[in-house]
């Protein structure tokens, strides 16, 4: 039963990666205004931490952080998660911050897990998973067909009809 759950899943979202234009979902995007402590804005300060925490607490910045980067007029910092990202500049002068969010719906959410973006090392390590035991059930499936005398001929041009399909397309895909 876990892996017909694995299977819908990526069934699902991989006919919705390839159709998004059926789908739609429109990004939801606002900006954000604030401030951050001057004093933490010093290229020789090393209150980075500091900075990513405010924007995370005050501002309601999510997910993991992609990039900081500060040089004498600006500080930015971009979050990234599955159907998620926010930019923050933050001038440096005064301290002001604009940050950009984009949150997207939560197909494009699914799609992120899907393709492992985003997603953080536990969703990571469930792809892993799944992948293993969907390899494993392929295999005992392949493996099963030189058991059924009836069916093993049928069978085994069947895979070898699909195999060569798959070689035909993934090769013309390359031109």
């Amino acid at each position: 039963m876990l892996s017909l759950v694995v299977i819908l899943f990526f069934s699902v979202t991989g006919m919705t990666l390839n159709h998004t234009e059926w789908v739609g979902g429109a990004v939801k995007e606002h900006i954000v205004n604030g401030a951050i402590p001057v004093a933490w804005l010093t290229v020789s300060a090393d209150k980075k931490l500091e900075v990513v925490e405010k924007l995370r607490s005050e501002y309601g910045a999510r997910g993991t952080v992609e990039d900081f980067r500060m040089d004498a007029t600006e500080c930015t910092v971009s979050f990234k998660a599955a159907g998620y990202s926010a930019d923050a500049f933050i001038a440096t002068a005064s301290g002001a911050l604009e940050m950009r969010v984009a949150e997207e719906s939560l197909l494009a959410v699914l799609n992120d897990f899907h393709r492992g973006q985003r997603s953080g090392l536990l969703w990571t390590r469930i792809i892993d998973i799944s992948a293993i035991f969907l390899t494993v059930v392929s295999c005992t499936g392949l493996t099963l067909i030189f058991f059924l005398k009836r069916t093993r001929a049928a069978g085994l041009i069947a895979a070898a009809v699909g195999a060569i399909v798959m070689a035909v397309v993934a090769a013309s895909s390359r031109m």
